[in-house]
């Protein structure tokens, strides 16, 4: 993984979830990551994935950019809009700076 390149990242603060960020800076056994909402973490190599999110990629959304995240998948991707199908039936196209990642999905 190089500086620049765009990934999901464990955060630190929340045991099992995982947030879009870039790679600030990367050295053997630390990676230093800057996620979307400008928060930073040094990370070991196992918390860092390559950003591999795409069509029926399971994922957790604020339903119009509110506070709660709810689940669905993504069902399309245009550059950097996704459009989210929602498992109670909502739809939306968003921003992968509004949705995390479970650990379990991985």
């Amino acid at each position: 993984m190089v500086r620049g390149e765009r990934v999901i990242a464990w955060w630190p603060n929340e045991k099992d979830w995982w947030y879009a960020g870039v790679i600030c800076e990367s050295a053997p056994d630390e990676i230093e990551v800057q996620y979307d909402d400008c928060n930073r973490a040094t990370l070991k190599g196992n918390q860092v994935r390559p950003f591999n999110i795409g069509v029926g990629s399971r994922v957790y959304v604020r339903w119009r950019g509110g506070e709660s995240y709810y689940p669905g998948r993504v069902g399309m991707v245009d550059g950097n809009a996704f459009f989210v199908q929602y498992d109670d039936g909502d739809e939306e196209w968003s921003s992968v700076s509004a949705m995390r990642f479970h650990q379990a999905d991985f």
